[in-house]
């Protein structure tokens, strides 16, 4: 089984104009979904993937609560490093899932026009 993260943008038009977000987080064996995450400020968000893309210093949070948090940390080959902690209550517990996925140096800059094209345009992005 490959790892891999699907994120698509949806709208719940009757109660709000503001984007959620359907995550899909498959790990090592270990799934994790939620259809209704909310991000901060997405224009700030991608400003900081344009910003991060041109001096690949720092990194780029995309904070979606408690459940859903995604790194972005640049390598020091010139790729970049995604750090995912995704969270899911699975009553009498809970499961924390921290995964990891690499991207070539070559390959960021279609990584990050992907992600702002799912915050801009609703485009699904796979990791």
């Amino acid at each position: 089984m490959k790892n891999k993260i699907i994120i698509t943008r949806g709208f719940y038009k009757d109660i709000t104009d503001i984007p959620h977000f359907s995550i899909q987080v498959n790990y090592e064996g270990c799934l994790i979904e939620h259809d209704d995450i909310y991000f901060g400020n997405l224009d700030e968000i991608s400003c900081q993937l344009d910003n991060f893309e041109k001096t690949r210093k720092n990194e780029v949070i995309i904070d979606g609560g408690s459940r859903f948090k995604l790194t972005i940390l640049p390598n020091n080959t010139g790729g970049i490093k995604l750090k995912c902690n995704s969270e899911k209550f699975n009553l009498p517990g809970r499961v924390i899932l921290e995964s990891y996925f690499n991207i070539d140096g070559e390959f960021v800059s279609i990584f990050i026009n992907s992600f702002k094209e799912l915050l801009t345009n609703g485009k699904e992005l796979n990791i």
